[in-house]
């Protein structure tokens, strides 16, 4: 079910679209930018502040690299976000 949802969200990408956006990538480079040194660096301070177990800031670190899933595509689709940025 998981596969049939997100592979009908990939078909609502439009190749006019993409292609502006990799015209001007500064969208891009701005979710590049938060999901790889902003949300690390925040689950690293949050497990610092609250002074958690080494494994756990291990796990904290690790959680704050992941991409948020599909859960984040569907909430895209459904507040009509821009599905060929997501």
């Amino acid at each position: 079910m998981l596969a049939l949802v997100m592979f009908s969200m990939g078909c609502t990408v439009e190749a006019r679209k993409l292609w502006v956006h990799i015209r001007r990538p500064w969208g891009i480079f701005i979710g590049f930018l938060c999901q790889f040194g902003i949300m690390p660096f925040t689950a690293f301070a949050l497990s610092l502040i609250f002074n958690v177990l080494p494994v756990q800031a291990v796990v904290i670190i690790v959680m704050g690299c992941c991409p948020g899933g599909s859960s984040s595509n569907v909430f895209c689709y459904w507040l009509d976000g821009d599905m060929d940025l997501r």
